[in-house]
């Protein structure tokens, strides 16, 4: 196909299948808008010729709403998350079609991420920013399945390296500071005394029932945890007599103060705990390190473990017969007294 100017207009000049196609570049003003109207004009004489399949353009906001949503609420359980998460793509990807969107556009917008700043006015984490990208890629797993793109242009862009050997737990000292700093918010440290002596999850707390509670035997079932499974949780004497005072009047045993459901965050509270109590470089998820590690301090378990890690400590107490759970809780508990009695002399 040649491109060509006579008398002022532009002109288009053809040939596909032995038939000629001549015609005029109306818009056209210089040569490289002549250009792209005749690759315009070319590929759709090919279609035509060859009765290839156009892919709809779907906008990115349209998609999300109408496929993604609906299926992070029916096999996500990060679902809450995802609807937060999309809020936020939607400020730049919203009014892109699915096609539109290259690695060049997601990776400008990892960068400008990664740059930012939280709510809380601090520097976001790479670990965020990879979560976001996370769900952006599956947004697009799910068009390239559905056959509305080419390939899913996440492929192509890098996550952040993170730091994943991070073990950051509390001492006896900055546990007393931070109950100091608890006073007046019984519901708040009785959650706290929970991680510290159980190492649940936040998520496990807040979703616990009465009904998954077991005094008589002592332990406590998490029905769904993070990989999905469920597991029993031993309970030490600190543990067992917090929950024996604990009032029946709601199916959650930790109900939101305000709302009186389930809660839903922590977070401002804790954080302005942890500060006034002078603990730094220390989250919520830590205590569970916390437990972690004074169980295997205990040294029932020590030799047991693979390697050094909190969290593989702790799943591996998890793992052992229901006795031995209950052996390493309560050695938990006595090692704790011990220590601070030691600590305080």
């Amino acid at each position: 196909m040649s491109v060509y100017k006579r008398r002022g207009r532009w002109f288009c000049d053809t040939t596909i299948d032995g038939r000629r196609v001549q015609q005029v570049l109306k818009k056209a003003r210089t040569r490289a808008q002549a250009i792209k109207a005749k690759t315009v004009i070319e590929n759709k004489l090919f279609e035509n010729r060859y009765k290839v399949k156009r892919r709809p353009e779907i906008a990115f906001d349209k998609f999300v709403k109408d496929r993604f949503l609906p299926y992070s609420k029916l096999h996500k359980r990060t679902y809450p998350d995802d609807v937060k998460i999309c809020e936020m793509l939607k400020e730049t990807f919203g009014r892109m079609t699915l096609s539109e969107i290259d690695p060049t556009t997601i990776e400008k917008w990892k960068q400008k991420r990664r740059e930012g700043k939280t709510m809380y006015k601090r520097q976001r984490s790479p670990a965020t920013v990879n979560r976001e990208l996370c769900v952006l890629s599956k947004i697009f797993s799910l068009a390239f399945d559905a056959e509305l793109i080419e390939s899913n242009p996440c492929r192509r862009v890098r996550k952040f390296r993170t730091n994943s050997g991070r073990v950051r737990y509390l001492t006896f000292d900055e546990e007393a500071k931070l109950f100091e700093n608890l006073q007046g918010q019984e519901w708040l440290q009785q959650i706290v005394t929970m991680a510290i002596n159980t190492g649940m999850r936040q998520g496990e707390i807040f979703d616990l029932i009465w009904f998954d509670v077991d005094l008589p035997r002592g332990v406590i079932h998490i029905r769904v945890s993070k990989n999905g499974k469920d597991r029993f949780v031993p309970i030490n004497q600190t543990v067992r007599s917090m929950l024996e005072g604990l009032p029946h009047t709601n199916e959650h045993v930790f109900p939101s103060p305000r709302t009186k459901g389930r809660l839903v965050d922590v977070k401002r509270r804790f954080d302005f705990a942890k500060s006034e109590a002078g603990i730094k470089d220390f989250r919520f998820h830590d205590l569970r390190h916390t437990a972690a590690t004074r169980m295997a301090d205990c040294g029932r378990t020590l030799s047991h473990l693979p390697r050094s890690s909190a969290g593989l400590t702790f799943e591996w107490l998890c793992a052992t017969p229901t006795l031995p759970m209950k052996r390493s809780a309560e050695q938990l508990k006595i090692w704790c007294v011990r220590s601070r009695q030691v600590t305080n002399r």
